[in-house]
């Protein structure tokens, strides 16, 4: 079933755990449950001398609950068994299982552990998903997504849904101005896309008259798209991760970025702010000849065509996060003028900077919820370095924090002014303005999913960079 682990355990916590006995693949163990961490097996007949203090044992098998995506299926009282499903990470297949309780007691206990794994509960009803397919973002697979592994899950959890499948650009914001929000039976919204699916829900979210009924419900997401930045971001990595996210229903609280447009148009995402060759790079990238590789292809013809590539004029001021003003001189009331009057590109992101194509992080040093923004300004007089960036980012080389060339601020809010009529992209959607302001929406959403923990390293590279 699984291969070995030695975990240490005192004797009083394996007593304790007994659940009872397990019948695998024809043959009888005994099974453990151990704390929150984990469940796990042990061989039939297996001694206890509870003399001893700490056990190191020799698992069979182990489970982490991320992997064991468990479903109450049948239940047996008379018999004291429980059958269930659960998701196998190995195959990336729907297994079946049974475990054989000696008490009603054990059963009970069991149980318990197994249906705390998922939420079925949201606000103390029912859950019912309004689940949203984007049939031809990315590699068209979302539908693959919903029938072979999302849909089966949530048949056997009882878990209810409806699905809508997008016919065009309009068609999440037509459906969701017909939902009326007191009535509507929907506890959380899924959506089986890309970034971009998810811009135009949270636009029609915000645009909504009963908005603050919407921004209590959780969204979901699968990374059916290209760049798939917010469930990367998540640890939604996978079709199978993100079934078990939408099933656990655990959720972060996440900021937004809040764009007013010249026209006092008001734009939300949650994914970044481009403008200058970036942003040109991801619009003229080929989606029809190039589907999901299409930033990879751009990226390596910029690189080569790097001298004649255009710098793009503009005024930019920037107000500096009020954690990070004492590490600023020159400033008025934390804001900053940029002394140049072009640049090469730009980017405000608040998050991590992960996505399909990155290996690891850009920005490890920034989560979805801390309520800052950190910008980037790419100097046109180190064109090629900045290009070089560009390039190992979409190819997903590492991190990329100390190429030349590079100005990194944790910001507040930033202010773009334009000669002219000028493009921006806001997660991957394009806009036409002369200016426009950025900060963090006020109205944060609440994301299925988790965020990485901070690790040591990125503790100080957080303090060498005054973040």
């Amino acid at each position: 079933m699984g291969s070995n682990h030695s975990v240490k355990i005192s004797s009083a916590v394996l007593r304790k755990s007994y659940l009872g006995s397990v019948k695998s693949d024809n043959e009888e163990v005994e099974l453990y449950y151990k704390s929150k961490d984990c469940i796990f097996t042990l061989p039939k007949g297996y001694k206890i001398d509870e003399t001893k203090g700490e056990y190191e044992v020799k698992v069979k098998d182990k489970f982490k609950y991320d992997s064991f995506l468990t479903l109450d299926h049948h239940s047996d009282l008379e018999n004291n068994s429980l059958s269930f499903k659960y998701l196998g990470k190995k195959n990336n297949s729907i297994e079946n299982q049974t475990f054989q309780f000696t008490t009603q007691e054990e059963y009970q206990q069991a149980f318990s552990i197994l249906n705390a794994i998922n939420t079925t509960q949201r606000e103390g009803k029912p859950r019912h998903l309004g689940i949203i397919i984007n049939p031809i973002s990315g590699h068209k697979k979302s539908m693959g997504y919903f029938e072979n592994v999302l849909k089966p899950m949530l048949d056997c959890s009882g878990i209810r849904y409806d699905v809508y499948k997008t016919t065009g650009p309009t068609y999440v914001q037509q459906m969701m101005s017909e939902l009326d929000l007191e009535k509507t039976p929907y506890t959380d919204f899924v959506v089986i896309g890309g970034d971009g699916t998810l811009f135009q829900l949270i636009n029609s979210c915000e645009d909504h008259p009963q908005k603050q009924l919407i921004w209590k419900k959780p969204f979901g997401l699968f990374p059916g798209g290209s760049a798939n930045t917010v469930s990367c971001n998540l640890g939604c990595t996978n079709e199978y991760l993100s079934t078990s996210r939408v099933l656990k229903g655990d959720t972060i609280q996440a900021d937004m970025i809040e764009v007013t447009l010249d026209n006092d148009k008001k734009i939300y995402g949650v994914c970044g702010f481009m403008y200058g060759h970036i942003e040109t790079s991801v619009q003229d990238s080929g989606r029809e000849e190039y589907g999901r590789y299409r930033y990879f292809v751009k990226g390596l013809k910029d690189l080569f065509s790097s001298f004649s590539t255009p710098t793009y004029p503009i005024s930019l001021s920037y107000k500096i996060h009020k954690d990070a003003e004492k590490n600023e001189e020159n400033k008025d009331d934390g804001w900053i003028t940029h002394p140049k009057n072009e640049i090469f590109s730009m980017i405000a992101m608040q998050h991590e900077g992960r996505c399909t194509q990155i290996s690891s992080p850009v920005l490890p040093f920034i989560r979805y919820n801390e309520e800052k923004m950190i910008l980037f300004i790419f100097d046109p007089t180190n064109k090629f370095r900045c290009l070089e960036f560009l390039f190992k980012w979409i190819l997903g080389y590492g991190k990329q924090l100390y190429i030349p060339g590079l100005i990194l601020k944790p910001v507040d809010q930033i202010k773009l002014q334009f000669e002219t009529p000028s493009k921006i992209a806001l997660d991957g959607e394009k806009y036409v303005t002369k200016s426009c302001d950025l900060k963090l929406h006020q109205q944060k959403i609440n994301l299925m999913g988790k965020t990485y923990p901070y690790t040591d390293q990125d503790e100080k590279l957080k303090f060498d960079l005054g973040i």
